[in-house]
């Protein structure tokens, strides 16, 4: 079977790679075939990831195949956040449900919470 597929740039190096995503530039990378990293001998890249990175108040994104990180079957994408020092700010999302699943910043509702959001929304409108 084909491992996963994932977005691989850099905004800091490719404007086309920040929000909103533009892959015009981008390179899709199959992460089977991933250089094995020195500090993770034998541990493959089986999922996507995105980080975002605003470091002394610019945003800079990064997208890659990810070795190790969460996720939750059923799940888009699971995303953990870390604040540091002189402003620092990260964003790391992990994905696997689909090829490039690295590409968006939408987390969309699951089908369960739709219902939900609409009485929300109707109720309020009232």
């Amino acid at each position: 079977a084909d491992g996963i597929k994932c977005w691989f740039c850099n905004s800091l190096l490719d404007t086309y790679c920040a929000d909103p995503f533009d892959n015009r530039t981008a390179v899709i990378k199959d992460c089977d075939t991933a250089d094995e990293l020195p500090h993770l001998r034998g541990v493959p890249a089986t999922m996507c990831r995105k980080i975002r990175m605003k470091i002394n108040g610019h945003w800079r994104i990064k997208r890659d195949c990810a070795r190790l990180g969460y996720y939750t079957w059923g799940e888009e994408r699971y995303c953990t956040m870390r604040t540091g020092t002189y402003n620092i700010h990260m964003e790391y999302c992990t994905c696997k449900d689909k090829q490039g699943c690295n590409d968006s910043t939408l987390i969309r509702p699951s089908v369960q919470l739709i219902p939900l959001l609409i009485s929300i929304i109707t109720t309020r409108a009232i």
